[in-house]
């Protein structure tokens, strides 16, 4: 058996799909994997659903730096092949796989620019990623993009795989969230997956907290904490319960239309291309929702696509659900054909195959 490793610090490594995903990829195809990772206790221990993924639990301070590299250099048998992300887990993970020359993967899964990290880190990413022999990207625009800020090379590899989960669109029709607020089963759901810092988030709460109609807002977290549980009412709830990847779907399918909020007065780099590297985005579609989106020029083939409506001011997100609503079946029809087309992991999978052959 074939042994991967990946480096991943982010604790919620089990809720992004282009995290999730490649991980599961390998177990189900016989490889044995190592994620290392951090585990917060904020947030639900990683779940995966293969036995061959095992946890490797690390942190950051010195010495746990330096038993993290001892522990993934002297692995044996030796590792096949080592995937990381930007930026301290690509360079750490890049001397290690330089050293025992092993072939290193970049999960690119966050766009770093001059605005949000130092330009220390920055070139260590730029110099770890030079040396990986493969990228797998979240759409053709970053991978463009990447190619050109890092500098790879016309022979570096980089495979496009959107970040969504794998399997095809559908929507597991339930009440979970009515059940578990007592909301009357004739309300229709809003939903807002993920992090919940934004102040536009807390701004859409509190608007919510005034509406008067059938709608009803649920924030599911991805930590045990949520910012905004002062802001709970009739109208608006904040699911603290950490869902794993299992029982997320069945959560999503409860709600009619999915929420996307992004900050358009201090947009990085990254945003601006976030389009398909939106987990909200893929998570949606995978359980047959159509969206509500901020409006930005990455988001604006939802509309083309008739697969929901984007808004510039959230003030406008009533409004926007009632034309939603006013044709559901038509959105959800494009919004399940669309996914299956164009989103779901399983159809990016045969580069990623070819890649592992020749490891």
């Amino acid at each position: 058996m074939k042994h991967a490793a990946f480096v991943i610090r982010h604790p919620y490594v089990d809720a992004i799909p282009c995290l999730r995903e490649p991980v599961e990829f390998l177990a189900k195809n016989g490889w044995r994997v190592d994620l290392y990772t951090m585990i917060d206790g904020a947030y639900s221990f990683p779940k995966f659903s293969s036995e061959n993924v095992r946890l490797i639990p690390f942190n950051l301070t010195k010495w746990k730096t330096v038993h993290f590299l001892w522990r993934l250099a002297t692995h044996c048998p030796q590792y096949r092949c080592i995937f990381a992300v930007p930026q301290w887990d690509l360079y750490y993970a890049g001397k290690v796989a330089g050293l025992l020359k092993i072939p290193l993967i970049c999960l690119h899964d966050e766009i770093f620019t001059s605005k949000n990290a130092t330009e220390f880190w920055r070139r260590r990413e730029k110099d770890a990623h030079q040396k990986a022999c493969a990228t797998i990207e979240l759409s053709e625009e970053r991978a463009d993009y990447v190619r050109r800020e890092n500098e790879l090379g016309p022979d570096h590899k980089i495979f496009v795989i959107p970040n969504a989960p794998a399997g095809t669109s559908e929507r597991l029709k339930n009440f979970y969230y009515h059940e578990a607020f007592d909301i009357p089963r004739d309300k229709i759901l809003l939903l807002h997956l993920g992090s919940t810092w934004s102040p536009k988030i807390r701004h859409l709460a509190n608007l919510a907290k005034g509406w008067d109609g059938p709608y009803v807002l649920v924030f599911q977290c991805r930590a045990a904490h949520c910012i905004l549980k002062d802001l709970q009412a009739k109208h608006v709830h904040c699911n603290r319960s950490v869902l794993p990847n299992s029982g997320l779907n069945r959560a999503v399918s409860s709600a009619s239309i999915g929420i996307g909020l992004y900050d358009t007065d201090n947009i990085k780099g990254g945003d601006l291309m976030m389009g398909y590297a939106s987990s909200k985005l893929g998570v949606y579609f995978r359980n047959g929702l159509p969206v509500i989106f901020t409006d930005q020029e990455c988001f604006r083939f939802i509309e083309r696509h008739g697969l929901g409506i984007c808004v510039s001011d959230i003030r406008q997100i009533p409004a926007a659900a009632d034309k939603i609503m006013a044709r559901y079946d038509f959105y959800a029809k494009n919004v399940k054909a669309y996914f299956n087309e164009k989103l779901n992991f399983d159809l990016y999978t045969k580069p990623l195959v070819e890649l592992l052959k020749s490891f």
